[in-house]
């Protein structure tokens, strides 16, 4: 362990989930008084009263954080030490293999929870950014769902800014306020999928260096079935390296050659496929 502190925090939301709260983690009581907001709130009033260590990293986890990336608190402590040093953020996040396949986080919300694309968009505006979000192009290093990181003082300020120009804005408008969306064929408050979208929104503008913790995804017994989605994230990457055409369109040849018909037919899609004919050919790809 390379001595960097390290605070992780378990968000219960009952007894079943306070027990299930790992021994390395901090108990953090949701009391549930805003139920549309999921684990916010806590984040918010952990992160506006605590006293930071220096150099300290910490990060929020669901109690579903090692079902839905097999990662336990030792990975998160080996992530630490091995990227600590030269990371501000280090990303542990669940279903990488989307935030690989779309073009980024808010393409993939806006085609299971419609209407997250727009505010998020009036969100970035507000927060000062100057960032078109529907044309974003969002790699592994940047992505993350769920809230599954941890970062550094600078990184949870600047969330907690962001966060609270998102309250004041849903605070002023009844519109925004009960704004919905759908998941999992019911309806839901759109609020918490704006806000699990907001580290990835930080990691795309800041100046924080941001990794995404890939150890037990590269150890998998079915990764060569998977090998176009890290072909797919290295076009984004040369893409916003270099701003080569040719990147871009390499991307989009995977994603109608791999995709489901349904995807083509997202705003994101529809903007960058309108009046181009691509190509598709698809060439077999090694993992480094």
């Amino acid at each position: 362990m390379n001595g960097i502190p390290l605070s992780c925090y378990h968000i219960c939301y009952d007894e079943q989930t306070k027990k299930s709260c790992p021994s390395d983690f901090i108990p953090l009581f949701h009391g549930n008084e805003y139920p549309d907001f999921k684990e916010i709130f806590p984040i918010i009033s952990c992160l506006s009263e605590r006293t930071w260590r220096e150099n300290e990293f910490i990060g929020f986890f669901s109690p579903k954080f090692a079902q839905k990336t097999g990662f336990s608190p030792r990975h998160i402590s080996d992530a630490l030490s091995k990227y600590g040093e030269a990371n501000s953020v280090i990303l542990f996040t669940s279903f990488w293999e989307s935030a690989a396949y779309w073009l980024n986080p808010w393409e993939q919300a806006e085609y299971s929870n419609p209407g997250v694309l727009e505010t998020s968009q009036i969100l970035a505006d507000r927060a000062g950014f100057t960032i078109d979000l529907m044309s974003a192009c969002v790699t592994l290093d940047k992505a993350v769902f769920s809230h599954f990181l941890i970062a550094g003082k600078s990184f949870w300020d600047e969330w907690l800014r962001i966060t609270k120009i998102y309250l004041e804005l849903i605070s002023s408008s009844k519109t925004f306020a009960e704004a919905t969306t759908n998941y999992r064929d019911s309806t839901h408050a759109i609020h918490p999928f704006i806000i699990e979208r907001v580290p990835t929104m930080i990691n795309m503008v800041s100046n924080f260096s941001s990794v995404q913790f890939m150890d037990l995804i590269y150890a998998s017994p079915d990764l060569d079935k998977k090998k176009h989605l890290f072909e797919m994230n290295q076009f984004k990457r040369e893409f916003n390296i270099n701003k080569t055409r040719r990147a871009l369109d390499q991307y989009w040849e995977y994603r109608l050659l791999f995709g489901r018909s349904g995807d083509i037919f997202t705003q994101t899609a529809q903007h960058f496929l309108r009046d181009r004919e691509i190509k598709v050919n698809y060439r077999q790809v090694s993992i480094s």
